[in-house]
């Protein structure tokens, strides 16, 4: 009966030892992996974030730029608009201009033929 208590003492010790081997080699494998995994995992997180903010930071000024357009785009629209009102009031005097030419004419040739008429009559 000792020898197998003493059998199974000496089993129970060396499964112990190689328990407590493997236990280590698992916690350094352990360790390896979290910096491994800490270590790849940050540069592509670093990066990630990188680029998200200037995802944000272009998404601001694109902002911007399209609130400077709009603004120009308004501006643009109202000078057009004002260009338009003022080619019409051309067109519109150079209406009444030639209206105003064409009564002067009939004026002058009317003078004319009575002058004419006038002179000749005598």
């Amino acid at each position: 009966m000792e020898s197998i208590v003493a059998e199974h003492r000496n089993m129970s010790e060396k499964l112990r030892a190689e328990n407590c081997l493997l236990r280590e080699k698992a916690s350094r494998s352990l360790g390896e992996l979290m910096v491994n995994t800490r270590n790849n995992s940050i540069v592509p997180v670093a990066k990630l974030i990188d680029n998200e903010t200037e995802i944000e930071a272009l998404t601001k000024q694109l902002q911007i730029n399209a609130i400077a357009l709009s603004k120009q785009t308004r501006q643009w629209t109202q000078s057009i608009k004002n260009l338009e009102d003022t080619l019409n009031e051309l067109g519109n005097l150079e209406i009444v201009g030639k209206t105003m030419e064409t009564n002067l004419n009939e004026i002058d040739n009317a003078v004319r033929k009575l002058v004419t008429e006038k002179y000749t009559s005598k």
